[in-house]
């Protein structure tokens, strides 16, 4: 019908553009994908990753996304043209499905790892949180 006719065209197209259409993907320009938490803190590594903006979750957002997971399996399979994307290793490993762990979580959010590793050694928590109570106490 006029319709997958009209998405085989558009798929050809942006398969031609692969490289143009990743860096467009990952900008600003784009709501679908923001900057990760290491880059809005300005702390931690891989502050140029991106990740799914959880704000896109209308019918339309979610098309978007399925229309890109089509073109990453396309790109997949042709060696010549890759989707260049700025994704932590934890959104490649959802994926396809591989264990996640904590360093996964510290690609790309430092602060929320930072704050489990000090609650699970119970003389950093300690020591985290006297110096929160010195930091009151100070008024600073």
């Amino acid at each position: 019908d006029y319709a997958s006719s009209v998405a085989m065209m558009l798929v050809a197209f942006l398969m031609l553009h692969f490289q143009k259409f990743s860096a467009e993907l990952m900008s600003d320009w784009l709501p679908l994908f923001i900057p990760c938490e290491n880059a809005d803190t300005e702390v931690g590594d891989n502050r140029e990753m991106r990740v799914p903006n959880t704000w896109c979750s209308s019918s339309q957002f979610l098309a978007s996304f399925e229309f890109l997971g089509v073109l990453m399996g396309l790109a997949s399979l042709d060696t010549n043209r890759s989707l260049e994307l700025n994704f932590p290793s934890i959104i490649f490993k959802s994926l396809a499905h591989e264990e996640l762990t904590l360093d996964d979580l510290k690609e790309f959010n430092f602060p929320v790892w930072r704050t489990i590793n000090i609650l699970r050694d119970p003389k950093a928590s300690f020591e985290f949180r006297r110096s929160l109570l010195e930091v009151r106490a100070s008024g600073t």
